[in-house]
């Protein structure tokens, strides 16, 4: 199923391969995907994941030097890292020209993180050859430049509900709580606590939980209220309550 184009989605997708290995020497799904098994596969790592988040051949290459000429055609490269940018580095005593690629996880002042594939897990080991993929802290000295994929933006999510929660000794008072939020909310619970407290939580609309929270503030207890997106059958409720 192809992905929808975000930085959320193509970060969950590099970072499902962490811990992959070539099975033998430089063959991987990645390399066989780009009809390049055998060869060096950082590249075809990054090409998958940017094809495997929603992106199909706009970036696809076996080679880092021209993936990033990819982004560079399209106006879409440049010297700022950017979290989720394909990094194209140049390291000492390879080929000419961009001969190392990655995705960009984080960006710091002096560093940044990502994840890379046909890396060493550490500074032993080859860092352009090494047979996995793994996370990586790197300084900018070797990078010689960025692509930085079109984004679509993350999808706008609409709260269904609000969650009221609280954690109390007023168990008698919250039993007057619990009687108003059965008649506005959706499954209210309680759950009593080792150390005496009485833990509460119920879904309702964004009326009802105002009026649900002021109400348990009268009576001295303080409540929670937050949106909610997920689902709010009582299972899952539940599991919320557990951990309040």
């Amino acid at each position: 199923m192809a992905g929808d184009r975000t930085a959320a989605t193509l970060k969950r997708i590099a970072l499902s391969y962490r811990g992959y290995v070539e099975k033998p020497v430089n063959r991987t799904k990645f390399g066989k995907e780009l009809g390049a098994d055998g060869e060096p596969w950082c590249a075809s790592y990054a090409s998958v994941c940017l094809e495997e988040a929603g992106f199909g051949h706009e970036f696809w290459s076996a080679s880092a030097q021209e993936l990033h000429d990819q982004f560079v055609a399209k106006g879409m490269a440049g010297t700022k890292c950017k979290p989720l940018s394909v990094v194209g580095y140049h390291m000492p005593g390879e080929h000419a020209g961009i001969n190392h690629t990655g995705i960009v996880l984080e960006k710091h002042a002096a560093w940044m993180k990502t994840i890379e594939g046909n890396t060493s897990s550490g500074i032993a080991g080859s860092q352009v050859n090494g047979g996995g993929v793994y996370v990586r802290t790197r300084t900018y000295a070797n990078v010689v430049g960025y692509g930085y994929p079109p984004f679509a933006a993350a999808p706008i999510v609409v709260p269904t509900g609000y969650l009221v929660s609280a954690r109390t000794r007023r168990v008698g008072n919250l039993g007057l709580v619990f009687l108003l939020a059965t008649n506005l909310g959706d499954s209210p619970m309680t759950a009593s606590r080792s150390d005496g407290s009485e833990a509460f939580l119920v879904y309702a609309g964004a009326s009802a939980s105002l009026r649900i929270a002021a109400y348990a503030l009268t009576r001295g207890i303080v409540c929670k209220r937050q949106a909610y997106t997920g689902p709010h059958d009582p299972a899952a409720l539940q599991r919320i309550l557990a951990g309040e």
